[in-house]
């Protein structure tokens, strides 16, 4: 296994949950950048009802501006919505993975402390990393074992 895919692979620790939450993130996105399409497009066709009411040439200026913005302002929207989905997407795995490490974690805590009662051994201790949430959980659940 290559090291990309490891790092991959260490990121999805749930991908059920960790995918279904970027994914869903990743459509509320692109359902907001088909809105704002669909209403950016709907006011350049009333625009160009507008210049067509007022009884202007197909090749005049108007319409070549107009048409001009149209292209420009599609051409942002989309380059937007790119960086937007990628940055998103990047944000949300980082989130989801900050989410679900300490299940991950106490998931394998109870696995050592079922080894431990067996043995008779000390108790582990359950630590979450730096950053992760639900921190205040593993003092609980530390606090109790005492």
């Amino acid at each position: 296994m290559s090291f990309k895919n490891r790092r991959l692979k260490n990121y999805l620790l749930f991908p059920k949950i960790q995918l279904t939450l970027l994914f869903s993130g990743l459509f509320v996105s692109a359902m907001s950048f088909g809105i704002l399409w669909y209403k950016i497009s709907a006011t350049f066709s009333h625009l160009t009802s507008v210049g067509v009411q007022l009884n202007f040439r197909p090749e005049s200026g108007y319409f070549k501006l107009l048409n001009s913005q149209q292209d420009l302002i599609y051409q942002n929207l989309l380059m937007v919505a790119i960086i937007g989905a990628f940055l998103s997407g990047i944000f949300l795995l980082v989130v989801s993975h900050r989410i679900v490490g300490p299940i991950y974690r106490l998931q394998k805590f109870l696995t050592e402390l079922q080894a431990a009662k067996k043995s008779g051994g000390p108790l582990p201790t359950l630590k979450f990393r730096q950053g992760d949430y639900f921190s205040e959980l593993a003092d609980s659940i530390n606090d109790s074992l005492k």
